[in-house]
């Protein structure tokens, strides 16, 4: 059974703590024991306001994408 996911969600990977936002993704079960933080990796984004969290988070999102080492094989 899959859970159905909003079409846009604005505040995708964004969580609010004690005021302050964070950006939490999950590993891939593919490299999660090459990563210590597994099974979710979080990062602080350092700021409250959720406009400027939204802008670090697509910032991070793009450097995620496109700088994963490609250790998955692919057949």
């Amino acid at each position: 059974m899959t859970r159905k996911r909003e079409k846009t969600n604005y505040d995708r990977f964004l969580q609010q703590r004690a005021g302050n936002f964070y950006y939490k993704r999950r590993v891939p079960v593919e490299v999660a024991d090459l990563d210590d933080r597994a099974p979710h990796v979080r990062i602080a984004l350092k700021t409250d306001d959720v406009a400027m969290a939204r802008i670090k988070r697509d910032a991070l999102g793009f450097w995620f994408r496109t700088s994963r080492p490609s250790v998955i094989k692919m057949s």
